[in-house]
């Protein structure tokens, strides 16, 4: 720097401090009127509007975002390699039970070990299992979130993972692998979380999404669908995601987790079936979706 400039210092700020975003689940919490989305900075004084029973920590926002009630919930959306920034909030560190649901991918499980390391505990994961990667393979890629081809690889020294998980990590890893090797949460097909009768658009759309990143379903579909497919080129690029409208977000599945009191540590495994086969009822939506801005130019 100096040999380009002449000077010894740019004088730039120092950079801000770690920070998280996550979503209230409680149900009484939310019915009251009260703050749904928050965030918080670590070192920053914070206090959330609850202590949390339960924290699940997703790597897809929207899945943060949109997880559904929770009595005494918080749904924390992931900041990538490990957890030290999540584990800085003690509410969080130390809630009863904490669950990570990311990729069935290499990064995912090294994340998953990540976090274990950085909690100092055992946090469950969900639906990362051997099961879930069978029955949803067909729905993964073989290009990481950059369009690069997933190859091969060895694996790290990933002590923190439960066998089962372990098992998964070393398949997509191994040189004879036949199957994809990256099946994001996101890709699980949506019969697994709405009703039957949701209409999905045919094929998919080059991302039409405005410069916030919205995208409006009315405006890249036809009357009556439900729920349309774009590639990302913002969030995830290269990746497809999902945009929903109101009859879709409404029939997502409402199932219950167990209470804290309730949970030997490994209770996931019995939840993935109870997903499976949870009833296709809708349940109606209390007030207004989120933010509606129709884009300015969409791209064709």
């Amino acid at each position: 720097m100096q040999a380009l400039t002449g000077l010894d210092d740019l004088g730039l700020l120092p950079g801000h401090a770690p920070r998280i975003h996550f979503t209230y689940l409680d149900p009484d919490h939310r019915a009251a009127g009260k703050r749904v989305n928050d965030s918080a900075t670590v070192g920053d004084s914070f206090t959330a509007a609850y202590l949390p029973d339960i924290v699940v920590i997703s790597e897809n926002k929207d899945t943060a975002i949109h997880f559904p009630p929770l009595t005494r919930g918080v749904s924390v959306e992931g900041v990538g390699k490990g957890g030290k920034t999540p584990a800085a909030f003690v509410w969080i560190r130390e809630a009863p039970v904490v669950i990570y649901w990311g990729d069935i991918a290499r990064d995912g499980f090294e994340i998953l070990n990540g976090y274990r390391i950085d909690f100092d505990r055992d946090i469950d994961s969900i639906l990362m299992g051997p099961e879930t990667c069978e029955t949803y393979e067909e729905f993964g890629t073989d290009y990481d979130q950059h369009c690069r081809l997933l190859e091969p690889g060895d694996p790290k020294p990933v002590d923190r993972l439960h066998d089962d998980e372990r098992s998964v990590y070393l398949c997509i890893l191994n040189d004879g692998h036949a199957g994809h090797r990256r099946v994001e949460q996101e890709r699980l097909p949506l019969s697994v979380h709405l009703k039957p009768t949701v209409v999905v658009r045919e094929g998919w759309l080059v991302d039409p999404s405005d410069f916030v990143g919205d995208v409006v379903l009315d405006e890249v579909g036809p009357p009556g669908v439900d729920v349309a497919r774009y590639l990302n080129y913002h969030e995830d690029p290269g990746g497809l995601s999902q945009a929903l409208g109101r009859n879709a977000i409404e029939s997502v599945q409402q199932v219950a987790i167990p209470l804290p009191e309730a949970s030997d540590g490994h209770w996931v495994k019995m939840a993935a079936p109870v997903l499976e086969g949870a009833s296709d009822a809708p349940v109606p939506a209390a007030g207004r979706l989120a933010r509606f801005m129709p884009p300015s130019s969409p791209r064709q």
